[in-house]
């Protein structure tokens, strides 16, 4: 099996284009997950990365003052969500900004691939990192950030990877849910 771009791309891409901030927040929530949440509290939790810890989904925090007093009294479901909203509507012009400082207009990015730009931002604080995914996704070219990325051999160019404590590249988790919710519908399934 491999995947295979729709023929007519341009035709679909009303029936792609067709994303929201409720879809994206819904999106986050299940690869960002949570932990420790205790009855109706969320407190901090271990970073994978290390560092500061962690509150609700996938929010860092930024301060050892901050990470005490989230330790002693939490957050609510409502705060959580709250906090979700803003470093969701954050990433979202974190990602435009971007785009504009590239000299690309903003309304020209497919609305779903200006969430997969977003998603970046909201899971790595930008996309100076990606640059070559990240020209690919504001040009709405969904097949160059499937093809593979030559400076890591093995690797596709969208997929964020980490070092495992060997030193070894491995895929994060979120690759195969960013795959299904932004690149997927742009592509057919060809069996071969």
């Amino acid at each position: 099996m491999r995947n295979r771009l729709k023929g007519c791309f341009k035709l679909n891409r009303v029936m792609v284009s067709d994303y929201t901030l409720e879809k994206y927040i819904d999106y986050l929530k299940r690869v960002e997950g949570y932990a420790n949440k205790v009855g109706e509290k969320f407190y901090p939790y271990d970073s994978p990365e290390g560092g500061l810890k962690t509150i609700g989904y996938g929010y860092k925090l930024k301060t050892l003052e901050e990470q005490n007093t989230y330790e002693k009294t939490g957050l609510s479901e409502r705060e959580v969500e709250d906090l979700l909203l803003h470093e969701a509507q954050l990433s979202v012009v974190k990602a435009k900004n971007f785009c504009v400082s590239k000299n690309r207009k903003w309304s020209d990015v497919d609305d779903r691939l200006k969430y997969a730009l977003a998603d970046y931002c909201f899971n790595l604080g930008g996309l100076r990192k990606f640059p070559t995914t990240a020209k690919f996704l504001m040009h709405n070219n969904v097949e160059g950030v499937l093809e593979d990325d030559p400076g890591r051999p093995g690797f596709k160019q969208y997929e964020r990877v980490f070092r495992d404590p060997e030193g070894k590249r491995r895929r994060l988790g979120r690759n195969k849910e960013f795959y299904k919710e932004f690149l997927q519908p742009y592509t057919e399934q060809v069996w071969k």
